[in-house]
């Protein structure tokens, strides 16, 4: 399988509360999620809850197990791997996008063998 159809990194979703910008209906129900990340390093605006002066990336997201309040174990895959850098990398945040708004913020865990 080629490196760009695998997933290539694990970690812990948080998923923003409705109050906090999140999705009006909680976490995604379905097994994968396709969104929009945007690495930790760009600028974030909390108060109107978007993000500015970022460099988007897309991401497949494969859910694990959920504790029930927001937190969900998943495994990434990023669709331009190579444009990245070293972005991609343990201990890296990135935000979920839902069009210019912030929904979840991701935590990279660990690396996968490609």
């Amino acid at each position: 399988m080629r490196p760009e159809y695998r997933d290539q990194a694990s970690g812990l979703i948080r998923w923003y509360s409705p109050g906090e910008g999140g999705r009006p209906n909680g976490p995604p129900s379905g097994p994968s999620y396709a969104s929009t990340a945007v690495f930790a390093d760009a600028s974030m605006d909390r108060e109107v809850q978007q993000i500015v002066n970022v460099e988007p990336y897309s991401v497949v997201v494969t859910f694990g197990k959920s504790d029930g309040k927001g937190r969900t174990e998943a495994k990434f895959r990023f669709l331009a791997l190579d444009v990245m850098g070293s972005r991609l990398q343990p201990g890296a945040t990135f935000y979920l996008m839902e069009g210019s708004h912030v929904v979840g913020e991701a935590l990279v865990i660990e690396l996968l063998k490609l």
